[in-house]
């Protein structure tokens, strides 16, 4: 659980929501590897940044998300490991073969 003092820094750090809401989406594709539209960031930065949510439940949400996309490593995400880890071995080769970087 992230505490009051977080949630200020994540309040002030971000001088929009759309640059939360950036940092968001790119928290949900890359690390969590979840479908999740920059709409839908920009929807959590501002429940976050307007106090009506926080950071740590946008967390506990990639994390059921997560969990409910890939259920045979549920277990492992609901235990707080993102599933990046799991794939991260895959993600060069493929970008190296598709020709991109491996955060697209």
């Amino acid at each position: 659980m992230i505490g009051r003092a977080a949630e200020r820094f994540i309040r002030t750090k971000w001088a929009s929501p759309q640059e939360l809401a950036e940092e968001l989406w790119q928290m949900a594709r890359t690390e969590y590897i979840i479908p999740f539209t920059k709409d839908q960031g920009l929807k959590w930065a501002n429940m976050i940044l307007q106090g009506q949510s926080s950071f740590g439940e946008f967390k506990d949400f990639l994390r059921t998300t997560a969990a409910q996309a890939h259920p045979g490593l549920a277990d492992r995400i609901n235990n707080g490991v993102a599933p990046r880890v799991f794939f991260e071995s895959y993600v060069n080769p493929i970008a190296e073969e598709l020709e991109r970087s491996p955060e697209e």
